[in-house]
């Protein structure tokens, strides 16, 4: 296969909704990575409410719809520039095509095609160029200068589709890490609620004891007080009593 040709196919798949089959539209990615039109997306959940759990059509792992709706869900990036990119391919490919007849020419004898390119001088020339002009240069054919380019082209294809693997494995990793340290977070607050109700209902019970005793104390002592205050009266009204006594009464009957 043409190392091009299984380039293009490559970046065709990269860019393919799962769903549909077609080239992505307003791609948007779930959080297990996987990617759909925007459109496809919404006919999928069609029914399906902000909060509601919903699987993903290619893996079934199950996320929740965000608060503003499937409309809410990421924006793949990378998946619209490489729509960017293919586009991009696409137009240099058909300007290519209506300029082959005339880049195929030589500059220098414009009746003959370029055969050739010249590494000392970075131009392509013919091969009467090469004859009269280039003949002590390092030329190289132009089929094996596309063989050559194709090669590079077919290894950066490879290193790209690498890369892309590469960042999908990491946001995958990303979104491993952030489930798990939300589970740990609420494992934490679950805890911290646990303890607080326990030390509230033991403050209520101490806080209860400390005013039954209060109370119970406080009656004790206002008991002891009026008893005081009955033997006090008792013992005036005895001092008042000698004293008159004492002061008017006869010996006789003081005695």
């Amino acid at each position: 296969m043409d190392p091009q040709s299984s380039a293009d196919k490559e970046l065709d798949d990269m860019i393919e909704c799962p769903i549909c089959t077609e080239v992505f539209t307003d791609p948007r990615v779930l959080p297990c990575i996987h990617t759909f039109c925007f459109e496809c997306l919404l006919n999928y959940g069609k029914g399906r409410r902000p909060g509601d759990r919903m699987p993903c059509p290619m893996c079934r792992k199950e996320f929740t719809i965000p608060a503003n709706g499937l409309p809410g869900m990421q924006k793949n990036f990378e998946k619209e520039k490489l729509l960017h990119v293919r586009k991009r391919l696409a137009g240099q490919k058909a300007q290519r095509s209506s300029g082959d007849t005339q880049r195929n020419m030589c500059e220098q004898h414009k009746d003959k095609q370029i055969g050739a390119f010249c590494r000392d001088c970075k131009v392509a020339v013919c091969l009467k160029c090469v004859i009269r002009s280039h003949n002590t240069h390092d030329c190289l054919d132009i089929e094996d200068l596309r063989k050559l380019v194709l090669s590079d082209n077919h290894k950066i294809s490879e290193a790209w589709k690498k890369t892309e693997e590469l960042r999908q494995r990491i946001e995958k990793e990303k979104n491993d890490v952030i489930e798990h340290l939300d589970g740990v977070e609420d494992e934490i607050n679950t805890a911290t609620d646990k303890l607080i109700a326990a030390i509230q209902r033991d403050k209520a019970k101490l806080l209860s004891e400390v005013e039954s005793i209060k109370t119970k104390r406080v009656e004790q002592l206002k008991t002891v007080k009026q008893e005081l205050e009955e033997h006090i009266t008792a013992l005036v009204s005895f001092v008042r009593y000698s004293e008159t006594l004492l002061s008017s009464g006869t010996e006789q009957f003081v005695m």
